[in-house]
């Protein structure tokens, strides 16, 4: 049975070159019991943006064979090959003049939805943008954007799928909806590197970036590979929330990073039948700790129905609405003032 996969596996094609889907020397392991085959791929670093494709392929593949049942693909990462991409060295991105993370210290704030829209907007005012979600575990700007295919690569270099005047690349974009990235730290860390370093970005005012949740690999793998120009910290007002923004504060001070400001998310909701106005989690929670902090409060968003469905839709809401077009826009003002 080993012998038959691995003749399998030596005859599949990367179905977006044709050339071979991986070299014989990257299967380091294969085991077949009771209908299970378990395989462990090492891939070089240069090969992780395909980590994805390959396992995706190479299940669907092998579970045709006779008698497979299941398939459990394991990718790594070539040990020589992390050696040599340790984070000793910045990746030099002379073609971008201003690297902005926007993070959050929880999930569920908004995070993505004030990336998306602050990108939106500061493309909208003429700005060369570009977008990218390194949220791996959970990317949700194609879905924010409406891109569904996938990105072409031209000569190494991953050429950003378009959203008007916006360039935008997700880990999203390369791996099916469905499928989970379940990945250890190194395989992300490389995995961030790539995004930034083998994407075709061209030239750039601003490159925001969509981390994912928490104080973790992919943060401390920014703060070292590139030079930030800040960081956007997104809340909602409860204590709760805050209690994780002030972690996420605390790690960019800690790594040299200044905090650009504070986005309070979902402060306040209004009744569509009587116009009443609730502070719904807490009162100005963010308006607070920005304050405390001598920290910009760029925005108070409301908690608002359209917001979620203009994302569901696959529009900004600074597109899609004129009111959240000139919050967003504000917003964008006083990041336009870096742009050197």
């Amino acid at each position: 049975m080993d012998s038959k996969i691995r003749t399998l596996i030596n005859k599949l094609k990367n179905p977006a070159t044709g050339a071979s889907l991986l070299t014989p020397s990257w299967v380091q392991h294969i085991s077949h019991e009771e209908g299970v085959v378990r395989l462990m791929i090492e891939l070089p670093a240069s090969e992780i943006h395909r980590a994805e494709v390959i396992k995706e392929i190479l299940e669907e593949k092998i579970s045709k064979v006779r008698h497979v049942r299941k398939v459990e693909v394991l990718i790594t990462v070539h040990r020589s090959s992390h050696k040599k991409t340790q984070l000793e060295k910045k990746i030099d991105l002379p073609q971008i003049k201003n690297i902005i993370a926007v993070s959050s210290g929880k999930g569920g704030v908004g995070k993505s939805m004030v990336a998306v829209n602050l990108a939106y907007a500061l493309a909208q005012m003429g700005a060369e943008v570009g977008l990218l979600d390194l949220d791996v575990y959970g990317p949700s700007i194609p879905l924010m954007l409406g891109l569904k295919q996938r990105p072409e690569n031209e000569e190494g270099k991953l050429q950003p799928l378009k959203y008007g005047p916006l360039k935008c690349i997700s880990m999203g974009m390369m791996i099916p909806p469905e499928k989970a990235v379940i990945w250890r730290g190194p395989l992300v860390q490389l995995a961030v590197q790539q995004l930034l370093r083998d994407v075709a970005w061209g030239e750039l005012d601003y490159l925001i970036l969509d981390t994912p949740p928490g104080t973790g690999d992919v943060h401390l793998t920014l703060a070292q590979a590139v030079d930030l120009t800040g960081a956007i910290i997104v809340t909602t007002p409860q204590e709760l929330a805050l209690i994780d923004a002030r972690k996420g504060i605390a790690m960019y001070e800690t790594v040299k990073v200044p905090v650009l400001g504070v986005v309070e998310n979902m402060s306040t909701y209004k009744c569509g039948h009587c116009g009443k106005e609730t502070a719904l989690f807490a009162k100005a929670g963010g308006l607070e700790e920005s304050t405390k902090r001598n920290i910009p409060l760029l925005a108070q968003i409301p908690f608002d129905l359209k917001i979620r469905e203009s994302a569901d839709t696959g529009v900004p809401i600074a597109q899609a609405e004129p009111s959240y077009k000139s919050l967003f826009t504000t917003m964008a003002q006083a990041l336009l003032k870096l742009k050197s």
